[in-house]
């Protein structure tokens, strides 16, 4: 599998990731479900307006997230050597109509068996987060930065 087929993987299969924000000036963490949209990669995430990350990204939309595969138990080296993807991104509030044009609302039907349940409580609102760069880890000496519509120009991170 080539690196880019392994970040199309990981993005694809992963259920939730790790979304971090700036909440009133001080650095915040939130564990948040997505699903992606490619050509160009966009991640799409159905928020509420209860959640402190919403109102964090309305202030500011620049965040970072950050995808990454289950550690093993087994492995005392996974946790180091975790496949990860780390994107910066813009964030952008869409409307429903927008959600559901994008394709977004029907991915996460897809994805997700609690959206229905989510579309119809109003505070939910879907946020198009658009890759400004990103870092690919596939491993230990196995670091990639990403460019490209898709992520899909790979530069690899080594000694240099």
């Amino acid at each position: 599998m080539t690196p880019h087929e392994a970040l199309q993987s990981l993005v694809e299969e992963s259920l939730n990731a790790s979304l971090a924000v700036i909440d009133q000036g001080e650095p915040a963490v939130s564990l948040v479900a997505f699903t992606p949209a490619w050509g160009p990669l966009r991640l799409h995430l159905f928020v509420s307006e209860l959640s402190a990350h919403t109102p964090a990204l309305r202030a500011n939309p620049r965040c970072s997230i950050m995808v990454n595969a289950s550690p093993s138990k087994d492995d005392p080296n996974s946790n180091h050597a975790l496949t990860r993807l780390i994107v910066r991104a813009d964030a952008r509030f869409l409307s429903r109509d927008e959600g559901k044009e994008r394709g977004a609302l029907d991915r996460w039907r897809a994805k997700y068996a609690i959206t229905d349940m989510l579309a119809g409580l109003s505070d939910f609102h879907f946020v198009e987060l658009t890759p400004v760069d990103a870092t690919f880890v596939m491993g230990f000496g196995r670091a990639y930065k990403c460019r490209g519509a898709d992520l899909e120009t790979m530069e690899h991170q080594g000694k240099r």
